[in-house]
């Protein structure tokens, strides 16, 4: 954060207050309300009423020449995990690689989706609060439904849009 020139620094926090304001708009009220981690724009948490934490991580990365969903890995889903390609909601036809994995050794759960979009890969993944025991609670429909909204995908392009340097500076690799 201190690398960056004071507008640059302004950009950055405007864009990380805007994601965490989408992200508490778009996810379900289980989460709790969700606020940015200072200094780490990919870095966003959600606090429930009931104290629990969920961390949140949302990164955009130039897809350079791939395109489409991410291949389901094969050595986690005979653990029990979950992985599915699906289209997202909304009529955009945007396909998506969307996971429900355990995070050990907690035998806790955390939800993800990863799509293509705009020549991107964007990653949205909700953690599970470890130390409450407490898998995510996001599942992998809400979350689809998070991110097939068009004001995320607004989101993403505007992330893929970022200066390289600010994008690079806020975790936003492209």
């Amino acid at each position: 954060m201190a690398l960056l020139s004071a507008p640059d620094r302004k950009q950055r926090e405007e864009f990380q207050q805007r994601a965490a304001v989408l992200l508490d708009r778009l996810l379900p009220d289980s989460i709790g309300f969700v606020h940015p981690v200072r200094d780490y724009a990919q870095l966003y948490q959600g606090e429930a009423a009931d104290g629990r934490m969920f961390l949140l991580i949302f990164t955009v990365r130039s897809s350079g020449d791939r395109s489409g969903p991410r291949p389901c890995p094969k050595d986690f889903v005979s653990k029990g995990d979950t992985c599915e390609h699906v289209t997202l909601p909304g009529g955009t036809g945007v396909r998506a690689t969307s996971l429900r994995l355990r995070v050990e050794p907690s035998d806790t759960m955390s939800t993800q989706i990863a799509f293509t979009y705009a020549d991107s890969d964007a990653v949205l993944t909700v953690y599970p609060d470890v130390d409450a025991g407490a898998s995510s609670p996001v599942t992998r429909e809400q979350l689809e439904a998070a991110v097939g909204d068009p004001r995320f995908l607004d989101l993403v392009r505007d992330a893929a849009a970022l200066p390289l340097d600010l994008s690079e500076a806020i975790g936003l690799n492209r």
